[in-house]
């Protein structure tokens, strides 16, 4: 089966498309337009396995609480995302023990 990749340079609106679609590997491109209302839109796409968050400074733990369902997710790149700390790292690596979690350290 061949991989599924999107590329995203919008916010939220543009993830709420994505909701029950099947998607591999999404990346947001460095974009901060995603909240933690764009995370919940996230938890609903079909087979993630990559999830690319990196410079999302207006995503929180509250947030990644919504990622601790997508029990498909191999790999999510956090770093620069100011307003996640160690504590919502510690929460997710715990509902998602073998994933690989980039801004753990």
């Amino acid at each position: 089966m061949d991989k599924i990749e999107i590329y995203i340079k919008g916010g939220d609106k543009e993830v709420a498309k994505l909701e029950g679609q099947e998607v591999h590997i999404l990346c947001t491109c460095g974009m901060n337009g995603i909240t933690d209302k764009g995370l919940e839109s996230i938890s609903k796409i079909i087979g993630l396995r990559e999830l690319d968050l990196e410079w999302a400074e207006r995503i929180t733990d509250e947030g990644l609480k919504q990622l601790h369902k997508i029990k498909t997710l191999e790999y999510v790149d956090l770093e620069f995302c100011e307003k996640i700390t160690v504590d919502g790292l510690l929460k997710l690596k715990n509902a998602l023990p073998t994933c690989k979690i980039e801004g753990f350290s």
